[in-house]
């Protein structure tokens, strides 16, 4: 765990398993290193839904809700309505677009106006109370906390070449061709720091 708060920290990817509920693998990124790379990257190695997810106090301040107040999601996602935002924009879904609007959901200089609804980069809204919820928006929250960093990090599932979710062995397969060794933890593991 020390060595993945450190990699984590120091703004490394890392993959988190969720081994019980979902037997699903996320690629995380503390938004604060987001960069037009990380989410070419993520568009190309995890083929999944690209998501921040953030503390919820963070999107109260930015006045960005829920999508829907009647969530019916089998795993209770708090997806919020997806924004676009920034001076440089032009239609929200390219790599440095998803890159500034996820900069500014980790900016604490942000305000509601920096933000146009909806857009092409899903918010998700970490439970506050992990009793009630614990997936891979509430792991990524307190992984940032634990780092003493912005509580907003970007997550994607990681899917296999055939389009599925990626399963443990594909995790493995892929860690082992890809350059970076990435780090990878369980979300039981991630629980062990509440």
């Amino acid at each position: 765990m020390e060595e993945a708060l450190r990699r984590f920290g120091r703004g490394e990817f890392i993959i988190v398993f969720d081994e019980h509920r979902e037997e699903e693998a996320d690629f995380f990124i503390l938004a604060e290193y987001i960069t037009p790379q990380s989410i070419n990257f993520l568009l190309k190695k995890a083929c999944g839904m690209i998501c921040v997810a953030c503390e919820s106090k963070i999107l109260d301040r930015l006045e960005i809700p829920l999508i829907t107040a009647q969530n019916t999601s089998i795993h209770q996602t708090n997806f919020c309505i997806p924004v676009d935002g920034g001076k440089e924009i032009t239609t929200g879904v390219s790599a440095s677009d998803r890159a500034e609007v996820i900069k500014l959901l980790a900016s604490k200089n942000s305000c509601p106006t920096d933000f146009m609804k909806p857009g092409h980069t899903f918010p998700l809204r970490a439970e506050n109370d992990f009793s009630k919820r614990f997936g891979h928006t509430e792991a990524a929250v307190l992984l940032a906390k634990k780092c003493n960093k912005i509580p907003v990090v970007v997550i994607c599932e990681i899917l296999n070449e055939s389009g599925e979710k990626a399963s443990l062995k594909d995790i493995v397969r892929m860690k082992k061709e890809q350059e970076n060794d990435f780090f990878m933890l369980t979300l039981e593991d991630v629980k062990l720091l509440i």
